[in-house]
């Protein structure tokens, strides 16, 4: 059977342990100037596009950041839905008797 929530956890674990270090390592040289990304169309002349791919990395960055949020979230509403059931489920436990 589908586990949705380890599915979740280890694509947050992907996100965080993979996804996120490697554009942060794509992004680094561009940033400080040490690469720079240009084009060139047929025989024109060559344009700099090492902003446009700074933008790029920049929003793929913040998207992966905010679905990691996301589901960083998903998986305290979960843990603390789990613990609320087994305080009504535990009266002793609830009021501290046990």
């Amino acid at each position: 059977m589908f586990d949705r929530r380890q599915f979740l956890l280890d694509y947050l674990r992907d996100i965080e342990e993979q996804r996120l270090p490697e554009l942060r390592a794509q992004l680094d040289p561009l940033v400080s100037g040490e690469m720079r990304l240009g084009e060139r169309k047929g025989n024109g002349p060559w344009t700099d596009t090492t902003q446009r791919q700074i933008e790029h990395l920049l929003r793929a960055i913040a998207q992966y950041e905010t679905i990691g949020a996301r589901l960083r979230n998903e998986e305290g509403t979960v843990k603390a839905n789990k613990y609320r059931r087994f305080l009504a489920s535990n009266p002793a436990e609830r009021e501290g008797n046990s």
